[in-house]
């Protein structure tokens, strides 16, 4: 998995669609996310992220990515119109069949097109299912709140974990080309 989004990283920076200190953020690994009232399933996460949530070192080895438990087949046309971590994050949702979440997500991208808070709300999202946060916002109401509400959201919600507003905002440097104020 690592050299795959490794090339992806690569060609996003010759493009000039990021900074080449992305790279870190974009290092993929096997791990679980948390569906509301469903067991825990092997999903491809972010590694930085990993770390942020359960700490540098790894009780278990995590499966290998030739576990038959995940495939690693992703939505091409997800990750042609949704690049980096965000195509990777939808692809895993249609995978594990979630797909309305998929559909909210979509449509919230699409509401925040080429802004920061796209970016944010991606990290905030893998942020959610690997802890198995409820839900409901993602389904249910972030849609339907304007950008300034957006944006009192997902600062209340970076200021529950400090490195995963470091790690968000570093992303987002990285990540853009253009600076959009938050």
């Amino acid at each position: 998995m690592t050299r795959g989004d490794s090339d992806f990283s690569k060609l996003a920076v010759r493009q000039g669609m990021c900074h080449q200190n992305i790279y870190f953020s974009h290092h993929l690994m096997i791990g679980c996310l948390k569906f509301p009232k469903k067991e825990p399933i092997n999903a491809v996460v972010p590694q930085c992220l990993h770390k942020i949530i359960f700490g540098p070192l790894l009780e278990k080895p995590s499966p290998s990515l030739d576990d038959h438990n995940v495939s690693l087949s992703m939505q091409e046309h997800l990750l042609v119109h949704h690049p980096m971590l965000e195509g990777v994050l939808l692809s895993e949702c249609v995978r594990l069949k979630q797909h309305s979440l998929t559909k909210k997500l979509i449509s919230l991208f699409q509401q925040f097109s080429g802004t920061e808070i796209r970016l944010k709300l991606v990290w905030l999202c893998w942020y959610d299912l690997m802890l198995g946060n409820d839900l409901t916002d993602w389904i249910e109401s972030l849609k339907f709140k304007s950008e300034p509400e957006i944006i009192v959201w997902i600062n209340n919600r970076q200021a529950e974990n400090e490195a995963l507003t470091s790690a968000m905002d570093e992303y987002v440097t990285f990540a853009c080309r253009t600076v959009v104020a938050l």
